[in-house]
Order: structure tokens, then C-alpha cells, then sequence
């Protein structure tokens, strides 16, 4: 099992829409049928001006709306969580960089966890896996 942490605007929504991007549902139905711990991040919240408390609970209810249409809950949503992001791990991290509004897809969500389709599938810089 892997835990996928995911952000929400630019990777499964269009940036600054409430859009789904071509594929993400597929891409996030993948990831919990294989059994993965799924997280979501996002910039949305209370302190992130010009977004208020109606902005909030209309996004809950679009990650509700999602969570249906995957047939399972998110393991986590974090809110108000700024960019940069930069994560820290031990051995064993996968880094999935996508250009804004790229969109996941299940291509993806398989090489981050299969190395020999990493190696085949993704181009230089597209997934980053750690040095030996």
C-alpha cells in the first residue's frame, strides 16, 4: 500500500474552477480499488484570501460530491496547506510533478507505485524516485 497526498486545484480540478479534469476520477478510483491511503491537500480555506466561509462549504460539498463518485472516502483532506509544498521522507518517496491543470491520470497513479512501468511509461523529471 501507498499513501497518495494529493492537491486539489491544478491536478484533479481546472486551477481556480470546480471543474474535474479529463481523467482524475479515473485516476483517484484507481488509487483506493488498489487498496492506497488516499489524502487530499489543498490552498482552499479559511485563511487563503479571497476564498470565505461559503467558498469552504461549497468545496466540501464538491469533495462529497467526488468521494461518490469514486465510491469511497478520502483518507484526509487538509485545508489552508500553502505552496510550495515541499515534502520530506525517508527512502521509498515518489515525487509526481504535473504542470498546472495537467491533470492525474492512471497512467500515473500505476508508474508511482510500479517501477518497471515508471521506467517505461514517464518521461525525465515526471516522477522522481530517490537515489540509491
Amino acid at each position: 500500500m501507498a499513501a497518495f497526498l494529493i492537491d486539489l486545484d491544478g491536478t484533479i480540478l481546472r486551477a481556480g474552477t470546480d471543474d474535474l479534469l479529463p481523467g482524475a476520477l479515473d485516476a483517484l478510483k484507481k488509487i483506493k480499488a488498489d487498496g492506497h491511503w488516499l489524502g487530499i491537500t489543498t490552498q482552499r480555506g479559511y485563511n487563503f484570501p479571497p476564498l470565505h466561509r461559503y467558498h469552504i462549504v461549497q468545496s466540501e460539498r464538491l469533495l462529497r460530491t467526488i468521494e461518490e463518485q469514486i465510491g469511497s472516502r478520502f483518507d484526509a483532506v487538509l485545508w489552508d496547506v500553502p505552496s510550495p509544498r515541499v515534502v520530506v521522507n525517508d527512502s521509498g518517496a515518489v515525487a509526481i510533478n504535473l504542470a498546472t491543470d495537467e491533470g492525474l491520470t492512471v497512467a500515473r497513479v500505476v508508474a508511482a507505485v510500479d517501477p518497471v512501468v515508471l521506467v517505461g511509461q514517464c518521461k525525465i523529471g515526471e516522477v522522481e524516485r530517490p537515489r540509491s
